[in-house]
């Protein structure tokens, strides 16, 4: 790594998104990753949930939303 390059820790938080005790402050979050965890979720918490996610981040900031495209039919 070149010395003229800026280093930094990017902290981690696994944590319940539909928690309502959950306090992370709006625009304070410079990258959202989630993964698998809409489909898991009835429509209107993936709605509190979106909302929720796009108040904590910063302006430029980045959500990255990660689901399953496969269908498995039940037998």
């Amino acid at each position: 790594m070149s010395s003229s390059m800026a280093t930094s820790i990017m902290p981690f938080m696994c944590a319940d998104v539909t928690s309502p005790n959950l306090d992370i402050s709006p625009d304070s979050v410079d990258f959202i990753f989630s993964n698998c965890l809409l489909m898991h979720l009835s429509d209107k918490e993936v709605e509190n949930v979106a909302d929720r996610m796009v108040k904590w981040l910063t302006v430029g900031g980045f959500l990255f939303l990660r689901e399953s495209s496969s269908h498995q039919p039940v037998l």
